[in-house]
């Protein structure tokens, strides 16, 4: 098998932990993964969207990605990330990030592993489900990020970073275990 024949057969694809779970999303729209250091609130965002950050210079909405797949929303760590997607609905083209527990790598899948979706998942939303990847007794979900959102809601949630301009700066987590720095000098 040539390298050309290996690549047409698969795909790279970044693994993360949602809920617990370990789950697969295609590389090709990931524009970046940091790490989460906070995200500036938006009161009037919904309750899946955890705020804003700024990366490369664009604000950028975060979606709390295990709530949006109907699991319980995660508790932020040390290894809790930004996944930085481009996501694409009927023409309508936006950059989001997603908050997950952690990325936990990088692997080839090829196409003719993946089985169909389920009819019916456990606490996991199959809408958002591509298919199955098996190897041996592992299942590994593999999730299609474009159907994440509605163009709807895609349009809601990329109109939510507009307002902002190049004095946005995001909060520090308030789980943060760093004090808060204060200054001490005094006039």
């Amino acid at each position: 098998m040539t390298g050309a024949t290996k690549a047409a057969e698969s795909t790279q694809h970044l693994t993360l932990s949602v809920g617990g779970e370990e789950y697969a999303i295609p590389l090709g729209n990931v524009r970046g993964v940091i790490a989460f250091e906070g995200v500036e609130e938006i009161p009037s965002a919904p309750s899946w969207v955890r705020g804003l950050v700024r990366f490369a210079g664009v604000v950028t909405p975060v979606v709390d990605l295990a709530s949006r797949v109907g699991l319980p929303p995660p508790r932020t760590h040390l290894f809790s990330c930004i996944v930085l997607e481009y996501l694409r609905r009927e023409g309508f083209f936006a950059a989001i990030g997603f908050l997950v527990e952690s990325v936990t790598g990088v692997i080839d899948l090829r196409a003719r592993d993946i089985a169909p979706p389920p009819s019916v998942g456990g606490q996991l939303q199959v809408e958002f489900v591509r298919g199955l990847w098996t190897a041996g007794k592992k299942l590994l979900p593999v999730l299609d990020m474009d159907l994440m959102l509605s163009v709807d809601e895609l349009k809601t949630v990329a109109a939510l970073a507009r307002p902002f301009d190049a004095s946005f700066a995001p909060k520090a987590p308030s789980s943060s275990p760093l004090p808060s720095s204060t200054s001490g000098a005094k006039s």
